[in-house]
């Protein structure tokens, strides 16, 4: 029987299939267990293709994927789905968690296999709860069926309700549709589980609702239902307000918010509900505080006994919410002492309004003053005029007194391990790379050290087999050579080496060409990778050889009167070095220059498009090289392998091309190792890297994808002795204006750095900032955070702020922005801890046309208002001309 169902099975007969296992005793079930997951996993290898593929198809497809033509007589969609009804009718539910909700067959033939087994199904259905649940794979009507059926109770895993949320609607109904028409009781039980389980992913009312039109919305349909009277409208106003309790993440918490506020609670609703908008003002979300702000004010305020609890509202990072705190506060001692308790951590935005509280209050006592002298550290310079009023001049600290540098940025590399002397320390060093890649210089290190140390005896064999047994499990899915990944390189350095088998050794000129060597791509890692091969192939014979292109300086440049004595030397042992070591000696020696035809060109441009009914507006940054290249880049031209990274200028460049990230097969984020070992290649020239590093991050500025890589084109604008060019400049531009806080932190430590070794041209950095920010790549309030962050360091990091912003300011083009408000507000704050007023007379031209009511123009008026003042020159450099930097 068994071997007969299996048959059936790889015939695709469904239906004798389902007839064999109706009433299949649990004994052969287990017995048949084994036979039938081997089937499914064979039935759903990938690498299967259709016996009718075109050969010349065929043939590729076996090359590159390992595929292989289907051999069994069903056709492959009905063999599998036999083959899912055998696995379900034979597991355990171990098992079965194992393949998981993806290899179920449909619901009506799960559902009857299922009720047909005489085993408890509790395990069956906590597995399938358990499968992440996604907007086309929900098996909530096969759960719900076997719960109807009387097999099992209500399941208590989350899992059964977020299945739910997909379930319902499609192409012709909405949930409402299908809701109304459900008479299972679902408006009993599971309706309000909604209200408690969180989710994530795609598998949550927030991010299903977000993708929706709103007719097919869950708060549509719970919203109508309600107001037909199918759903008590109270229950729902508190269900909604006890999820926001229950401290989910923001984006998932916000759908309960804007649900109870769909349900337009009457003001009289509100005040039932005033202690339950009070603990919300607890919550760690910030929307949800400011949800319930707004929702005391619609009820009437905030009872007396619960005052103290807007506290944390009072410090919330939105203005708005500390607006509308502020109003719900009595002009009285408790609130004054509220008030003045906040400014200690308030943000710079709400600092104003808190201080026009406290002069609506008037006199204050000594308890309130008490908490202003606390305060005074964290409330901005150009605020302090009122503290003097109450607190008296004593208690206001000097405005140009220096602050504490920061400590130097911990991973900035100022020497260099020596080479590798030994065979212990070698292996030592490949097992750690192996592992992980930290800096670029021990790839350096390990290339050479093989190189030098590749002889073949009996004991260094010994010493390689370990190292060699790991190598061969780094690239058990993958191969070494190729451009992709430095760790795989290295990996293939050991097995050479180990083995005395490497392969083939193209000539450099023609190892990325189509129709030569495809498995090396055309890149920088690409010619990297050649590199390493270079070395592999003299370690599998064991011919040891000096090379030329160990750096010996951070960095990864090359004292060129090193190089000419390493020459010399190869000269005395009549050895002839690579090619692509030789060119990458000459590359690190600044040897090879860029070609003065071509220039790089940057911008943006700002794409609106609407989706089920809203708007929304792409910024495209681009960057390109001009003239673009004619030719396909090969690897002895690294210059303009550089060059075709940059793509078309809108996207990075393709996969198969010349990115060498190593992002290509592992979606956008990419290896920071290749990042840091590239950026070693052409130490005299970075510009056409730090194009590159630009691209990356100005691409991804709102961080749509997760490029961890990226913040890593930065670190080389740490070393002492870099020169701050045109590209450098835009890579620090974007970095400081970018949402990634790493990027922006890192490029922050940059700015401190630069202007501290006075390596800066502040006005070049203004006008691309200004350009940047007209071209609305980058937003206001996060360049004016990282630039005040700077200008706290020192007086004359203050004053570098102050002119940097100035002449941003002075060069900007188009119409003020709605953010425009938070680089004034820092302008002002660097103004006060400088002592000084605006003294560049575009800066304050600019401002001068800036009318209107709101933030931008009120701080414009003020900041014009001062008459110019001229810079002291004393401690700390703060009167020092930043337009004039080291040259880049």
């Amino acid at each position: 029987m068994p071997a007969a169902v299996v048959d059936q099975v790889l015939a695709g007969d469904l239906e004798v299939v389902r007839a064999a296992v109706k009433d299949m005793p649990e004994v052969d079930r287990r017995r048949l267990a084994r036979s039938a997951i081997r089937l499914l996993r064979d039935v759903t290898d990938h690498t299967y293709f259709d016996r009718d593929t075109p050969p010349e198809l065929a043939e590729a497809y076996i090359k590159h994927n390992r595929g292989k033509v289907w051999p069994y007589q069903g056709e492959r969609a009905r063999v599998r789905e036999c083959a899912e009804v055998l696995m379900l009718a034979t597991v355990t539910p171990a098992e079965f968690r194992k393949f998981g909700g993806g290899f179920l067959p449909s619901d009506e033939l799960a559902l009857e296999t299922l009720i047909n087994r005489s085993t408890d199904l509790e395990g069956f259905v906590d597995a399938i709860a358990d499968d992440t649940p996604r907007r086309w794979n929900s098996h909530f009507r096969l759960m719900r069926s076997l719960v109807q059926a009387g097999r099992i109770g209500s399941p208590a895993n989350p899992g059964y309700i977020l299945h739910m949320i997909n379930a319902f609607g499609g192409r012709h109904t909405t949930i409402y549709d299908d809701l109304k028409a459900d008479s299972t009781g679902l408006f009993e039980h599971e309706v309000w589980r909604l209200f408690e389980a969180e989710g994530g992913g795609e598998a949550s009312l927030a991010a299903h609702d977000k993708y929706s039109p709103d007719a097919r919305t869950w708060s549509s349909a719970l919203a109508r239902l309600c107001a037909e009277g199918q759903l008590p409208r109270g229950r729902l106003l508190d269900a909604s307000l006890a999820a926001l309790r229950r401290d989910f993440a923001a984006f998932r918490a916000g759908w309960f918010s804007r649900f109870h506020e769909r349900l337009e609670p009457t003001r009289e609703e509100r005040r039932e509900r005033a202690p339950a908008y009070v603990a919300l003002l607890s919550s760690s979300v910030p929307a949800t505080v400011s949800f319930a702000v707004r929702a005391l004010a619609l009820a009437g305020g905030v009872p007396d006994q619960a005052i103290d609890r807007l506290r944390p509202a009072l410090e919330a990072k939105t203005i708005a919410t500390v607006k509308a705190a502020i109003k719900l506060l009595p002009s009285s001692r408790q609130g004054a002492l509220l008030a003045a308790d906040a400014l200690a951590r308030a943000s710079r935005g709400s600092q104003p309004e808190l201080l026009a509280f406290l002069e609506r209050v008037g006199d204050l006592d000594p308890e309130v003053r008490d908490a202003l002298a606390r305060a005074v550290a964290n409330i901005a310079p150009s605020l302090r005029e009122p503290l003097q009023r109450w607190l008296g001049p004593q208690a206001l600290p000097p405005k140009t007194s220096p602050i504490a540098p920061v400590a130097p940025e911990p991973g900035t590399v100022t020497e260099l391990a020596p080479p590798v002397e030994a065979v212990p320390e070698l292996v030592e060093l490949l097992v750690g790379l192996l592992e992980r890649v930290e800096q670029a210089h021990d790839l350096e290190r390990a290339i050479d050290g093989v190189s030098r140390l590749c002889d073949r005896t009996d004991e260094t064999l010994r010493w390689l087999e370990p190292v060699a047994r790991r190598a061969r499990k780094v690239l058990a899915n993958s191969e070494a050579f190729r451009g992709m990944s430095p760790r795989e390189d290295i990996a293939g350095l050991v097995l050479a080496w180990a083995t005395g088998e490497a392969r083939e050794l193209p000539p450099l000129d023609v190892a990325a060409a189509k129709g030569a060597s495809s498995w090396i791509r055309g890149s920088v890692l690409g010619f990297l990778s050649y590199r390493v091969l270079e070395v592999a192939v003299r370690a599998a014979s064991g011919t040891r050889q000096p090379m030329l292109s160990l750096p010996t300086a951070p960095g990864g440049a090359i004292d060129p009167s090193v190089l000419a004595s390493r020459r010399r030397e190869h000269a005395r042992l009549e050895i002839q070095a690579g090619r692509a070591d030789a060119l990458q000696a000459a590359l690190r020696a600044g040897e090879i220059s860029l070609p003065e035809r071509f220039r790089f060109e940057y911008g943006s441009k700002v794409e609106t498009r609407s989706y089920q009914g809203k708007t929304y507006k792409q910024i495209w940054f681009y960057m390109r090289v001009d003239p673009p290249l004619s030719d396909e880049p090969r690897l002895d031209r690294v210059p303009e392998l550089f060059l075709a990274a940059l793509g078309d200028g809108w996207t990075p460049a393709s996969p198969r091309d010349a990115e060498y990230c190593g992002a290509w097969a592992r979606g956008p984020a990419g290896l920071s190792e290749a990042v840091r070992w590239v950026a070693t290649v052409w130490p005299a020239n970075r510009e056409p890297y730090y194009a590159g590093g630009a691209a990356e991050i100005g691409q991804n500025s709102e961080w749509w994808q997760a490029r961890w890589h990226a913040r890593h084109f930065l670190e080389p604008l740490l070393l002492p002795t870099e020169p701050i060019g045109e590209m450098a400049r835009l890579l620090l531009a974007v970095g400081l204006g970018a949402k990634e806080a790493g990027e922006r932190t890192l490029a922050t430590d940059v700015l401190v750095t630069v202007v501290r070794e006075d390596r800066l041209d502040g006005v070049a950095l203004a006008r691309t900032l200004a350009r940047l920010y007209d071209g609305q790549v980058m937003s206001g309030s996060r360049l004016a955070a990282s630039l005040a962050d700077a200008g706290r360091v020192s007086r004359q990091h203050a004053e570098a702020m102050v002119t940097i912003i100035e002449h941003a300011l002075a060069s900007l083009q188009g119409p003020p922005r709605a953010d425009l408000h938070a680089l004034l507000g820092a302008l002002s704050d660097l103004l006060a801890t400088a002592g000084r007023g605006l003294q560049i007379a575009g800066a304050r031209n600019y401002l001068s046309g800036l009318d209107g009511s709101g933030k931008a123009a009120a701080l414009a008026k003020s900041l014009t208002s001062t008459a110019p003042v001229e810079t002291t020159r004393q401690g700390g450099g703060g009167g020092r001309d930043l337009s004039r930097g080291r040259p880049g």
